[in-house]
């Protein structure tokens, strides 16, 4: 066993023979709980943190998708998270309306009343035409004003005074 030889600065001829610490026998050990240490924090990092970030990458683009197919903005987005029910639902009316004028109108040509067919899809065209006119999807209402200058029954039905076209009358 080594001794190490201590100098005491006040008297310079006494000298002592000090033993080594008995710390050195617990260097295996603390070497062996900083491995263990250092193994389960880069086991931790690349099996925990690595996957989530990639998920919250995949999220996080999922999300400005939606955001920019809508074009709302973050707190119209934060309000809208907690409606999407409601949301669904009214999907659900639009679609049954769709639906309903479809079935409405394939059975009046069924019958061979295709004037009476044309009417209810005309309706459908001057619904949305009057309700979203200023807010609608620029490129359908494009196509309708287009097609409304040729065909004089569209031209009619979205641009007739709304009394005059459900046939009430004004006194």
């Amino acid at each position: 066993m080594p001794f190490t030889l201590h100098l005491h600065s006040r008297r310079r001829s006494h000298i002592s023979v000090v033993k080594p610490h008995s710390m050195t026998r617990f260097v295996p050990q603390v070497v062996c709980m900083l491995c263990l240490l250092v193994g389960l924090s880069v086991g931790w990092y690349l099996g925990y943190t690595r996957p989530s970030v990639k998920n919250q990458r995949k999220l996080l683009k999922e999300y400005q998708t939606v955001r920019n197919a809508f074009q709302l903005t973050d707190k119209e987005m934060a309000t809208w998270g907690g409606r999407i029910p409601e949301f669904f639902d009214s999907v659900k009316r639009q679609d049954e309306m769709a639906a309903l004028m479809g079935l409405s109108a394939l059975a009046r040509l069924e019958k061979g009343e295709p004037e009476s067919a044309k009417n209810v899809l005309e309706k459908a065209i001057s619904i949305y035409y009057r309700g979203h006119h200023d807010d609608g999807n620029s490129n359908l209402l494009r196509h309708i004003t287009s097609f409304a200058a040729t065909n004089a029954s569209l031209s009619n039905a979205i641009y007739r005074p709304l009394h005059v076209q459900q046939g009430l009358t004004t006194q």
